[in-house]
């Protein structure tokens, strides 16, 4: 399957209404003055160019292969399903590349709905991360926005099914 001309356009609507939601909310919370706020310091980043990345990512990407090829064999549909929700929570790339290159012939509709599941739970799962390691009101301002952006995508999604644009159908 051409991933671009299949899955993308279909990505388009659930993936967009994300995106908008969660760069309208960057744009409102950061616009508030915060005359407490301090600058973190000590904060310290990995190359992301690391050959200890790359491990840590290969090792993801097989991992996550293999659950959405043993999900797909036990389960069918539904077992792709349920890898998607299961990978998202630690990375959705591994799990959009893992279904777009296992997807055969008229399975886009599936790899759309899975990837959206996968975006959705992984924000999801960030939000909870916010909430149970954040400080004062960043811990709830960005769980509220990632859970608006989760249900931005999935009602974006319910609603291209509902009207007849073709997110699920293949």
């Amino acid at each position: 399957m051409s991933f671009a001309r299949e899955v993308v356009p279909r990505l388009a609507i659930p993936i967009g209404a994300m995106a908008v939601t969660g760069a309208g909310a960057a744009l409102l919370l950061g616009r508030r003055k915060r005359a407490s706020a301090k600058p973190a310091g000590g904060a310290s980043f990995e190359n992301p160019f690391s050959l200890r990345a790359a491990l840590i990512f290969g090792a993801l990407f097989a991992g996550t292969l293999l659950l959405v090829r043993a999900s797909q064999a036990w389960l069918g549909a539904r077992g792709m399903f349920l890898a998607a929700g299961l990978s998202g929570l630690v990375d959705v790339d591994a799990i959009s590349i893992a279904l777009a290159r296992g997807a055969g012939p008229g399975a886009a509709g599936r790899v759309v709905v899975a990837i959206v599941i996968a975006t959705i739970s992984n924000n999801l799962f960030k939000a909870g991360i916010a909430v149970v390691t954040g400080r004062g009101r960043f811990r709830m301002q960005v769980a509220i926005a990632l859970g608006v952006m989760a249900a931005a995508g999935g009602i974006a999604a319910a609603a291209c099914v509902a009207f007849g644009y073709s997110v699920a159908g293949s």
